[in-house]
């Protein structure tokens, strides 16, 4: 978490007048002021200051936030995390395509850029050829910026090597190999699996 606090303590002795905001896109200055706990009328207090800024960015909303003390004025400045402007899929199947569009998993256009999102998205993706059987996949995700507030996604996806399974073996098993080969998702591959 980036966060900066410039106060100096020996100029806290006035209380808060009035409270602003610089850089807030996605959440208004009314919003801001219900998640801070320092409200106007207070004494500049670094702890209450230290945890507006870490309710502030607990939101997800903000890369950055500094508060700075001027005159009896707090301010606020903040960076808020771009947002998703355009998402490109580069060598992903119709299939992939279709089922990410019905998964909760690719970002919409206007969406906060999130890593954990993001991570999200290559482990579905991941997910998805291994169960098709393809392994080592690689999935990267390259993040352009557009403007200073909104960036454009490429997902580039390199299918792994298809693996087939020739012949399956148990060791220290009672019972019957065809009952436990019907069990298991991961088969031997036969003349009926091609249909």
């Amino acid at each position: 978490m980036k966060k900066l606090l410039l106060i100096l303590p020996t100029l806290l002795l006035a209380n808060i007048e009035k409270i602003e905001y610089k850089g807030l896109l996605h959440i208004s200055p009314i919003s801001a002021n219900n998640i801070i706990k320092i409200k106007i009328g207070d004494e500049f207090n670094i702890e209450k200051i230290d945890e507006s800024i870490k309710s502030l960015y607990n939101t997800g909303y903000f890369q950055t936030i500094k508060a700075i003390k001027k005159g009896n004025s707090l301010i606020f400045e903040c960076l808020e995390k771009p947002t998703i402007l355009k998402i490109d899929l580069k060598n992903a199947s119709e299939d992939l395509k279709k089922a990410l569009k019905e998964s909760p998993y690719l970002p919409k256009k206007g969406e906060i850029l999130s890593k954990e999102k993001l991570d999200k998205l290559k482990e579905f993706i991941n997910s998805y050829y291994l169960a098709k059987g393809y392994f080592n996949t690689i999935i990267n995700i390259e993040v352009n910026p557009i403007s200073s507030t909104s960036v454009k996604l490429i997902v580039s996806i390199k299918k792994g090597e298809k693996l087939l399974i020739k012949d399956v073996k148990f060791y220290g098993a009672t019972i019957d190999k065809n009952e436990l080969i019907e069990e298991i998702e991961n088969r031997p591959r036969t003349f009926w699996s091609i249909l």
